[in-house]
């Protein structure tokens, strides 16, 4: 006897509630029951019924136990799904807790390196943005190289210095006094010009100077590091990284300028 059979003997159409069966049921029990129906059917009619009515219950007792087991099924798939967000988001935590307890002298290198870096910034920004020393020096000699006789350039020698130039100085002749301007303290040649005609002179087309402000940013940032709490890791990482790329850039520049 399948299902819909069942719902066929108790008159009800396939998939009726348990609630219109049970009623159903009820009343069928009622008007088919030997001790109150005489006819000779009565007894197989109500046998029939009371099968029918056991399969459907039974039918929706294991439909109800399926959905159950489904229902308990994705609970425990989304209660494992939430303790693993939950451990990741912990585990996320704890990693952003590390970076922020991370101190500034944990990154690139330490704080001895930092004093060092930012005594030596401070050192040659003095020397790029202090008023120029100036002295007269005779020419000793000079040496002139010249491309088909339109690009000249050579060197000067003076007692103390030598001397870049171009055309400018073609004619310059030995004994000649020229005034010479300079930092304080790593005698970088800035200009020179004619002691007695100051209107010619030569300014070096490039020259340290010109990056002073790599060693104003690298001072500010160990100022920085060493003397401000940083509150952020991200802050920390910037300031650090900025300082790292400048002292990298500024020590290329100066090691150029040292060679030629």
């Amino acid at each position: 006897m399948n299902i819909n059979h069942c719902f066929n003997i108790l008159g009800l159409a396939p998939g009726s509630d348990l609630i219109t069966v049970k009623k159903k049921f009820k009343e069928l029990s009622k008007k088919y029951h030997p001790d109150v129906n005489p006819s000779p059917d009565a007894h197989f009619y109500f046998t029939q019924i009371n099968q029918a009515y056991q399969l459907i219950t039974k039918y929706y007792q294991t439909q109800n136990n399926k959905t159950i087991y489904r229902f308990q099924q994705e609970k425990e798939k989304q209660e494992r799904t939430y303790q693993y967000r939950k451990r990741r988001f912990e585990e996320y935590l704890k990693q952003r807790e590390a970076f922020e307890k991370t101190s500034v002298h944990e990154i690139y290198w330490g704080k001895p390196i930092t004093i060092v870096l930012t005594i030596l910034a401070l050192f040659f920004a003095f020397d790029t943005y202090l008023p120029l020393d100036s002295i007269t020096e005779p020419v000793l000699s000079y040496k002139k190289y010249c491309n088909h006789g339109e690009h000249c350039s050579g060197t000067i020698q003076t007692a103390n210095f030598i001397l870049g130039t171009d055309k400018t100085f073609s004619y310059i002749w030995q004994g000649e006094p020229i005034q010479i301007y300079y930092s304080v303290l790593l005698k970088d040649v800035r200009y020179y010009s004619l002691a007695n005609n100051p209107s010619i002179s030569f300014h070096p087309p490039y020259h340290t100077a010109q990056y002073g402000i790599l060693a104003v940013i690298i001072f500010i940032c160990g100022i920085l590091v060493l003397f401000f709490p940083l509150k952020s890791f991200s802050s920390r990482l910037i300031v650090k990284t900025i300082m790292l790329f400048s002292v990298f850039i500024y020590s290329i520049i100066q090691l150029l300028f040292r060679l030629n």
